[in-house]
């Protein structure tokens, strides 16, 4: 039947494309390129960051499923950067919900002039575009009944500090907000895991899971589960208002002539440079775009690298766009 149909296709070429499946403390991430470094490879100094919540307890944490899925019409890299450094949008875009979930972060609403951003918090930055804010002492501030979480994370501290060092014990009691280059973002202490899934220059599918320690007791997990998908499940309170955003930018950002702008991302630049205690490059405020210069300066860099050659070739000079090397030697007993 082959021969008298005259069939030309070697079926053996036609498979379906291979997936490189890793796994880094037991998060599996799947890669279509065969040449790519290795996940561990490609985490680089971030893995020291994520070491803080992922092991920094002994049992470590775990997503919580199925997840959720939803549609956006928006570019994958306005959440992307949105979860990796966008501190300063709280106020604004979530003033009303923080004032009726209250708690501490109930104070960033309208941004405040008063507030003391630079000891809030930090913004972080490693060489594959990986980065994340921090605010301090806030991992369970979002959840509004929040006494067994509390009193976890006071357990878990102590364990923390042993393990891993006051460096990142005190980041284990801080709120994050995080991407992992280019499209995973996380909210470590609200909880929320997600993968931005392209569908196009113009469209998302949004998968979201919860993130818990494996720890933490059954009714814990349960109560968290449902505080995420409150905040930042598919019809999430918070989710909602950034959902608006992501999509507006988007849109308005089509036009003939908003494509003519050029993108600004200097805020708390020259603030920021190595820190003798962390990985990477380290803003001085969690109000800043240390972070989305981190995730848009390794953007470029793949565009222009044919192979990921070049991208090695640079790994010891990927910071040197942040030019002030002796911020902290000149500020660390300020800032």
């Amino acid at each position: 039947m082959e021969q008298r149909c005259h069939a030309q296709v070697d079926k053996k070429e036609c498979g379906l494309p291979q997936v490189r499946v890793e796994s880094y403390r037991g998060f599996l991430y799947g890669c279509f390129d065969a040449d790519a470094p290795s996940l561990e490879e490609y985490l680089g100094e971030f893995g020291w960051f994520l070491d803080t919540w992922m092991i920094g307890a002994g049992n470590g944490a775990e997503l919580l499923g199925p997840p959720s899925k939803s549609i956006l019409d928006c570019n994958w890299k306005v959440p992307a950067e949105n979860f990796v450094g966008d501190a300063y949008h709280v106020g604004w875009t979530h003033a009303a919900a923080l004032e009726v979930m209250g708690g501490e972060l109930a104070e960033l609403a309208g941004n405040r002039a008063d507030m003391p951003f630079d000891d809030l918090g930090k913004q972080f930055t490693t060489r594959h575009g990986h980065g994340f804010g921090v605010i301090h002492n806030a991992a369970t501030s979002i959840h509004t009944d929040r006494a067994a979480y509390d009193q976890f994370m006071a357990d878990q501290l102590p364990k923390v500090t042993k393990n891993l060092g006051q460096e990142r014990a005190n980041l284990f009691n801080g709120h994050w907000n995080c991407t992992l280059f280019p499209n995973n973002s996380f909210l470590y202490g609200t909880n929320t895991f997600k993968v931005w899934h392209p569908r196009g220059p113009h469209q998302i599918e949004v998968w979201t899971w919860t993130l818990v320690h494996k720890d933490m007791d059954p009714e814990l997990r349960k109560k968290i589960q449902k505080g995420a998908a409150f905040s930042f499940g598919t019809a999430g309170t918070l989710l909602a208002d950034d959902g608006e955003n992501m999509m507006t930018c988007t849109y308005s950002n089509r036009g003939a002539l908003t494509r003519r702008g050029t993108l600004q991302s200097t805020m708390g630049m020259n603030h920021e440079g190595p820190h003798p205690d962390y990985p990477g490059i380290v803003g001085a405020s969690f109000i800043g775009e240390t972070s989305y210069r981190g995730f848009y300066r390794f953007y470029k860099e793949i565009l222009k690298a044919e192979k990921w050659d070049a991208v090695r070739a640079k790994d010891d000079s990927w910071d040197s766009t942040f030019e002030n090397r002796d911020f902290w030697v000149n500020n660390l007993n300020t800032a």
